[in-house]
């Protein structure tokens, strides 16, 4: 069969990539496959833009057809690609980790690496507050801890600040009326400047979307975790909406920053990443070979991201690696 009559079908398989975008683009698309879409998406663009470029030296005739291809899913493979210069002025340190912390052995490890990193403003997910006390006890920090459900052994979400500093009003919050699953908020108080506001989420995952539904299909679960995730995303905008104060959000999101989810957050936000993040950020490996960002930080307009985003080695601690980013808080000079 002569290539010409493979044009029209050629031209379709180098849309899909961008097909898939859409379904992070608009929450009527956000469906069960828009999470696969979010992770496969950059890597299938690639598959394209190495395919335009063969079919741009094949058929000459289509080269401007190919060429727009080319660039078109070119956007999607360097979507979140950025290359931040490091700033001599430097802010206050903030990381937010998931450290799977659910036994002792774990400790030391993940006290370690905080350590070395010595961030002001620490937000953990996936930590029993046993684990919690002996970081906050190991690194000399007041800490504060919400369980993620309401029964005593839970896993749940940290925070810890330096001794000096005052956290105020830390509560633990239901994101529905209809869940019992929860987020972290507080006041944080520094010892010298303004309060700010501070929430720490972990957003609705399939493995806990398989414990909620039972034995359904993958496309029943990924469904049931992306409805979640929306209805979650409801509950962080409203409380945004009603502060008065900044606010610092970090957190284990659970789906990639191409996926309607960060489009919001990103229209009331500055994420760290785009804004002084250095390459992708990966923050974990799907599948153990492909690099996906699911750790965020985000903080108000009224803040802003100084020095360098990066994704740090975890150490062998967690499967998550931990995110830090340089926070200009309201007390500091602003842009």
């Amino acid at each position: 069969m002569p290539l010409a009559s493979w044009f029209p079908p050629l031209t379709l398989i180098l849309l899909i990539p961008l097909s898939l975008r859409l379904l992070g683009t608009y929450a009527i698309l956000s469906g069960p496959w828009s999470l696969i879409a979010g992770v496969m998406g950059p890597l299938l663009g690639l598959i394209a833009v190495c395919g335009a470029a063969f079919l741009i030296k094949a058929r000459p005739n289509q080269r401007l057809v190919f060429g727009i291809m080319l660039l078109l899913n070119l956007t999607l493979v360097i979507e979140d690609v950025r290359w931040s210069l490091d700033e001599p002025k430097q802010a206050t340190p903030v990381m937010t980790w998931n450290v799977a912390l659910g036994f002792s052995e774990q400790h030391r490890c993940v006290q370690k690496v905080i350590a070395d990193h010595n961030p002001r403003i620490v937000a953990l997910q996936e930590i029993r507050q046993e684990g919690l006390e002996s970081v906050a006890r190991a690194l000399d920090m007041r800490c504060t801890w919400a369980g993620y459900f309401p029964k005593l052994g839970s896993n749940g979400l940290g925070l810890c600040v330096p001794k000096e500093w005052t956290i105020h009003l830390a509560q633990q919050r239901r994101f529905t009326s209809h869940t019992q699953y929860a987020y972290l908020f507080a006041e944080i108080r520094p010892s010298k400047g303004k309060p700010f506001n501070f929430m720490n989420v972990h957003l609705q995952s399939p493995e806990l979307s398989r414990q909620q539904e039972g034995s359904k299909s993958a496309p029943s679960i990924l469904g049931h975790t992306t409805a979640r995730q929306i209805w979650q995303l409801f509950e962080v905008l409203r409380v945004a909406q009603g502060l008065d104060d900044p606010l610092l959000i970090a957190g284990d999101f659970n789906s990639t920053p191409n996926t309607w989810v960060h489009g919001q957050m990103r229209a009331l936000f500055r994420d760290a990443h785009r804004r002084r993040g250095r390459g992708i950020g990966a923050s974990r490996w799907f599948g153990g070979w492909l690099p996906v960002r699911i750790d965020y930080l985000y903080a108000s307009s009224t803040m802003d991201w100084r020095g360098q985003t990066r994704a740090y080695d975890a150490g062998g601690c967690s499967d998550h690696h931990p995110v830090m980013g340089w926070l200009n808080l309201p007390s500091e000079d602003a842009l």
